[in-house]
């Protein structure tokens, strides 16, 4: 028997189970399989296929008639391979993808002829020949565009101008035709490290009206020229990201201030911090305070958690989010800069306009990266003043010292040193937990006899990750009612 029959046979002699299952869930089989292929321009694909093709000629018939397998394409492929997946691809809509440099132009022309076929398009080059050729013809088809070009003239040409399928848009490296009526009605719009051919303000404004239903509006390193029209304000009220990175001041306020987003919008804006007098840095902040205030007062009596996290050069990044279903109310993180006395005063900034609008219920703070945020303790005596009833403090991944610092201040025994009197819940994250809670019960150990037996003032310690020994996990039981571990490996103690 031939060996291109035997994979229809059983050992009995009888048909395979494979022959006998219906075609359809055989089909089910086979995309399950390629799903986890790395895709073209990766060989791997097509040699996976062409596998599945040689079991054995009803194989063969499965894999050639599932147009969809072969609609995965790259510039890159040897290009009778490409005129393989192109013919059996049949009218099924094509993915490209792939860096447009050295490609001969036939090929590119070939993958033009079927641009009313595209659905995916995710490119990008140095060739601005084969980038003006890509974008020079209709895509009726087309829902998602991730392009990047470096090349120094922004394309002649934007799909002429008709692409109504489109929906997500991510652009890098280089201008485009914004006036297009093809940006319209996006879901997701993202435009990075556009330097030559950025849009300015009003292009931008006018690309956010014609997309009313955006989910995702995404703007980072663009140099967006500021507007000199009165402001303009769009509703996006689908909205559920909305991120802002590397952008001047007064663009930064031209855009905060145009959108009408909901409440419940994630919102992280970064920026460089242009001046670092106190009252120029509260300037620069007041756009975001303002939302974060209005996000306050919406979320009365919603749970609250303020992150401060260390940063790196003079970028400040603030994110916060309001959903009370999914986050559990008001969250703001603020990352700064090393420099303490710049994120002393963007801390206490925001600390001051969330507590004019303060919720009934106490915030959550995190600490990130501590070795930096608790610089000789200032940030957190600052946090003590700003939020004193703060009953749950997270702090992540400090060095030891760091650690013991806080400890020794949140569990003082004189009232005027302790920070946080009311803290209930303490969570901490680090590698190794041993050290500082070795510290933790020689502390209680030293102090008065009469306080030394009695439990922390807290309700809860939380550690996360890493490891502690059993010894030292006992040790802290004694001491707080509720000990609760998450990923943490607890190591038994060696009995000799």
């Amino acid at each position: 028997m031939a060996a291109s029959e035997t994979a229809n046979v059983t050992h009995t002699g009888g048909p395979s189970y494979i022959q006998n299952m219906p075609v359809e869930l055989f089909q089910f089989i086979i995309r399950a399989v390629v799903r986890d292929l790395p895709p073209p321009p990766s060989l791997d694909y097509f040699r996976s296929l062409a596998y599945l093709r040689l079991v054995c000629k009803g194989w063969t018939r499965v894999v050639e008639g599932m147009p969809e397998l072969w609609s995965d394409l790259s510039p890159h492929v040897d290009e009778q391979l490409l005129d393989l997946a192109l013919a059996r691809s049949l009218d099924s809509p094509l993915m490209i993808r792939g860096w447009l440099k050295s490609v001969p132009t036939g090929k590119i022309e070939k993958l033009v002829q079927h641009a009313h076929r595209w659905k995916t398009l995710n490119v990008s080059g140095t060739d601005g020949d084969a980038m003006d050729r890509i974008l020079a013809h209709p895509v009726p088809l087309l829902e998602e565009l991730i392009f990047s070009a470096f090349i120094p003239e922004p394309p002649s040409n934007f799909f002429n101008n008709i692409a109504p399928k489109l929906q997500s848009v991510h652009i890098a490296n280089c201008g485009l035709q914004w006036s297009s009526p093809a940006f319209f009605n996006l879901r997701e719009l993202t435009l990075e490290n556009v330097d030559t051919g950025a849009p300015d303000v009003d292009n931008f404004i006018d690309i956010l009206f014609a997309s009313p239903r955006l989910i995702r509006l995404n703007l980072r390193n663009t140099p967006l020229k500021p507007s000199s029209l009165p402001p303009r304000l769009v509703p996006l009220r689908d909205l559920q990201f909305f991120g802002l990175e590397g952008l001047s001041q007064d663009v930064v306020h031209q855009i905060v201030g145009s959108i009408d987003m909901p409440m419940s919008t994630y919102s992280s804006i970064s920026f460089s911090l242009e001046d670092f007098t106190e009252s120029t840095i509260h300037e620069q902040l007041e756009p975001i305070a303002q939302r974060l205030r209005m996000l306050a007062e919406v979320l009365q009596g919603a749970r609250s958690t303020m992150t401060i996290r260390a940063g790196f050069g003079w970028r400040t990044t603030v994110a916060y989010m309001g959903n009370v279903a999914r986050d559990g109310g008001l969250t703001c993180t603020v990352c700064a800069t090393q420099r303490p006395d710049i994120l002393l005063s963007v801390f206490g900034y925001f600390s001051r306009h969330l507590g004019d609008a303060r919720t009934s219920s106490p915030p959550v703070l995190r600490l990130v990266n501590g070795h930096h945020l608790t610089h000789d303790l200032t940030l957190l005596e600052e946090m003590n003043r700003h939020l004193p009833d703060t009953r749950e403090v997270h702090i992540y991944n400090p060095i030891h010292r760091r650690i013991v610092e806080v400890l020794d201040r949140l569990f003082a025994l004189s009232s005027p040193n302790r920070l946080f009197t009311q803290l209930s819940v303490l969570t901490i994250k680090h590698p190794v937990h041993d050290g500082w809670a070795a510290w933790l019960e020689e502390k209680r150990a030293r102090e008065d006899e009469q306080e030394a037996n009695e439990a922390l003032p807290l309700t809860t310690l939380k550690i996360k990750g890493g490891y502690i020994s059993f010894e030292r996990l006992q040790g802290l039981r004694k001491l707080v009612p509720e000990v609760v571990l998450d990923h943490v490996e607890v190591q038994s103690a060696v009995i000799s």
